[in-house]
């Protein structure tokens, strides 16, 4: 077993990353995608869960289609449409329905007839010290392969469950996983799970502890091998993220703004002249309008608005998603040709 503790994501993935490019045995597997090394198992720990960004990560990720899974999530869906607007290549890996079956969010809130996060939220304002609270995303009666090996669906799930410790007046979370991908994989699991984490230290009214990630298979699919090889390290953004924490409440009311209006730009769609306008006027705190303003950059880029990608990158205030943000559009200038809006006002020059 490996260990990998740093204080941000990108610090304890880029020693993951370290390990393959320095020639450590890896084991060849076939996987359903292709050839896969393994590197066995890991486990990773993140001191500051708010840094949750891994931003070394070469290719550059979409943060819109990272933060659409987290509000996705959150809400408990697991209507295919949503994520498959931000990530139109996602039905190659999780199947083609009109449902996600190993939908994380709605196995969490839905799927097993009660509300995990509330009850879990509900079961540590009772009993703080409590060391029962387990949430549960893995189905056995749906998950398990058939007698013959095959996969019992399209979108077996690869997070099992979710440990919740209070200590210290800290919210730990412990994320268990079966199987994860370390280029593909892991830095979208690191910003859906601190994301509940910190959602859920708001909702308990308590601070944010250290976020623990274990896998039983970290691996990386034999294409992705050079991406790991040549990454290198990229320093971190300028500044604080800003902080998701509110109270239940509150934050239940942010979650159905953020939804209604993202629902709004995928579905039934926001007039251009209108897009700035529902922005400022959203009426969302810090750093839930933050969220909203990279989903309806995305948006707009998808609509082919380019001054208005500038203009509502413009009014995201959290320095750690802009630097993604800018990094997503110079992969995408890259691999179009085409200029990136952004950088055409010199607006990445104060993300680091």
């Amino acid at each position: 077993m490996r260990l990998f503790e740093g204080d941000t994501a990108d610090e304890v993935w880029l020693d993951a990353a370290a390990e393959v490019r320095a020639g450590h045995p890896l084991q060849r597997l076939d996987g359903r995608g292709g050839p896969v090394y393994d590197l066995g198992r890991v486990v990773f720990t993140i001191k500051e869960p708010r840094c949750r960004w891994v931003h070394s990560r070469r290719p550059a990720m979409n943060p819109a289609f990272a933060l659409a899974e987290v509000i996705w999530i959150l809400a408990g869906r697991k209507d295919a449409a949503f994520l498959n607007y931000f990530n139109p290549r996602l039905p190659q890996y999780a199947g083609r329905g009109d449902a996600y079956t190993g939908a994380y969010g709605h196995r969490l809130r839905h799927a097993f007839g009660i509300d995990q996060l509330e009850h879990a939220c509900q079961a540590l304002t009772g009993q703080p010290n409590s060391r029962q609270v387990v949430l549960q995303i893995w189905n056995p009666q749906r998950d398990l392969p058939a007698e013959s090996g095959d996969p019992a669906h399209d979108d077996v799930p690869c997070n099992l469950c979710a440990l919740l410790k209070l200590r210290g007046g800290r919210l730990e979370w412990t994320q268990v996983m079966r199987s994860s991908d370390l280029v593909l994989g892991i830095p979208h699991n690191f910003v859906q799970f601190t994301s509940l984490q910190e959602v859920m230290a708001g909702w308990l009214c308590v601070e944010l502890g250290s976020f623990c990630l274990v896998t039983d298979c970290l691996h990386v699919y034999e294409p992705r091998l050079d991406d790991v090889c040549s990454a290198v390290p990229t320093p971190p953004p300028n500044g604080e993220p800003r902080d998701l924490c509110l109270g239940e409440a509150a934050s239940r009311a942010a979650l159905d703004r953020v939804v209604e209006l993202a629902d709004m730009m995928t579905v039934s769609g926001i007039p251009s002249a209108d897009l700035v306008r529902a922005v400022d006027a959203c009426g969302l705190p810090g750093a839930w309008h933050d969220v909203l303003c990279v989903l309806a950059a995305d948006y707009a880029r998808r609509s082919r608005w380019p001054a208005l990608v500038s203009e509502v990158v413009a009014r995201c205030r959290d320095p750690w998603l802009r630097h993604m943000w800018h990094s997503w559009e110079r992969r995408r200038a890259a691999e179009t040709g085409l200029a990136s809006p952004s950088d055409d006002q010199g607006a990445d020059s104060s993300c680091g």
